[in-house]
C-alpha cells in the first residue's frame, strides 16, 4: 500500500496497546516509530546529564506539571523533525493543550477499550506507571477515561477499539491512512 508521508500519532490511555500498535503500524508502513515516554527521558537525561529510566520515573521525579511541559516539547520537536513518522504519545499527553494543537495537525487515532481491560492489563504490567490521583493506578483509570475522553475525541480522527490484537489495530489504522484524513475531527 502506497501512502503519501504523514506523521501519524495514537492516543489513548494507559496500556490501551499504543506502543505495541505503533511499532506495528511502522512496520507495516515502513515508517520510523518514535514512542513518547523513552524519547521524554532520553532528552531528560540528556538535558540534565540523569540516569532516569522510564517515564515514569521521571513523572515522580518531577511532577506532572513540568513532566506535561517537557512531554509537550518533545512532541512538537519529534513531529516537526520527521515525515513520516508513527508516534506513539503518552495517555496524559492530551491533558495539555499545546500537545492537542499540534496533534490536530497529524493524522491522530484513539484506542480506546474498556477501562476494566485496560486495568486488568495495567495490573499484568511490571512497568511503574505512578497514580495521578494519589490512588491506585488501576482504579484510577475510570476517572482519567471520563476526564480525557472529549480530549481523545477532539484530536483523533477516529477511534479504534484496543481489545482488538495489536496486529487487528494496526492493519485497520493502515487501511484508513489509505484514504484521506476525515473533515472535522
Amino acid at each position: 500500500m502506497k501512502l503519501a508521508p504523514a506523521r501519524v500519532c495514537l492516543v489513548g490511555l494507559r496500556c490501551a496497546g499504543k506502543s505495541s500498535v505503533a511499532r506495528l503500524l511502522g512496520e507495516r508502513l515502513g515508517w520510523p516509530v518514535v514512542d513518547l515516554d523513552p524519547a521524554l527521558v532520553a532528552e531528560w537525561n540528556r538535558r540534565r546529564g540523569s540516569r532516569v529510566g522510564s517515564a515514569g520515573e521521571l513523572l515522580q521525579e518531577v511532577g506532572v506539571d513540568d513532566f506535561r511541559r517537557l512531554e509537550a516539547e518533545v512532541l512538537a520537536a519529534e513531529l516537526t523533525r520527521s515525515a513520516p513518522l508513527v508516534l506513539a504519545t503518552g495517555g496524559g499527553c492530551v491533558e495539555t493543550a499545546e500537545c492537542r494543537r499540534v496533534l490536530v495537525g497529524a493524522r491522530t487515532f484513539w484506542l480506546d477499550g474498556p477501562v476494566s481491560l485496560l486495568a486488568a492489563r495495567l495490573r499484568a504490567d511490571a512497568a511503574l506507571r505512578p497514580s495521578l490521583t494519589g490512588g491506585d493506578s488501576a482504579e484510577e483509570l475510570a476517572l482519567l477515561a471520563e476526564r480525557r475522553a472529549p480530549l481523545y475525541r477532539e484530536v483523533a480522527e477516529a477511534r479504534f477499539d484496543a481489545a482488538l490484537s495489536p496486529d487487528e489495530l494496526a492493519r485497520r489504522i493502515a487501511e484508513r491512512l489509505a484514504s484521506p484524513p476525515s473533515a472535522g475531527r
